[in-house]
């Protein structure tokens, strides 16, 4: 399932930065849990250094 939740925009100087944000829904296997956590702790994306890019992981029901 895929949410577009909304958009956001900035104004820096003469510059116009946009971006998205996305909620993802769903399972996640996990193979390598050491680059996992290393992955889940500096963020994904470009947007990053917007505030974006952070996942929220809860665990499963045990399936």
């Amino acid at each position: 399932m895929l949410i577009v939740s909304s958009r956001y925009g900035a104004k820096k100087s003469r510059q116009t930065i946009q971006f998205s944000s996305v909620d993802y829904t769903g399972m996640l296997v996990v193979n390598d849990p050491a680059l996992f956590l290393q992955r889940l702790a500096s963020g994904y994306g470009k947007s990053r250094a917007f505030g974006c890019g952070m996942m929220m992981i809860k665990p499963g029901d045990g399936e």
